[in-house]
């Protein structure tokens, strides 16, 4: 059901949330990558920039360096969401 109301996986979800909670972190504080990797549960530095890569296009250390806009998730409310599907199957 989370897939058909969100169209990612739970672990999709989690993990976009997370990269985008690092992307404005990178930009706003400009911390070493690899403590950001850590702070953001990632197994290590390599993990962490190939997923960042994957999700935004771009490298955590040129993003942290030179911020241009990148397109971050913006989480859905699930209940709402849900709700409101509820109400138009009625």
């Amino acid at each position: 059901m989370f897939k058909e109301f969100t169209g990612k996986t739970p672990f999709e979800y989690i993990r976009a949330l997370r990269l985008s909670r690092a992307a404005l972190l990178l930009r706003d504080k400009q911390p070493r990558v690899v403590d950001v990797a850590f702070d953001f549960v990632f197994d290590s530095h390599e993990g962490f920039t190939r997923a960042f890569i994957k999700q935004f296009g771009v490298s955590p250390k040129k993003y942290s360096d030179s911020p241009e806009p990148i397109q971050l998730f913006m989480p859905q409310r699930i209940r709402d969401y849900y709700l409101h599907n509820a109400k138009r199957r009625d």
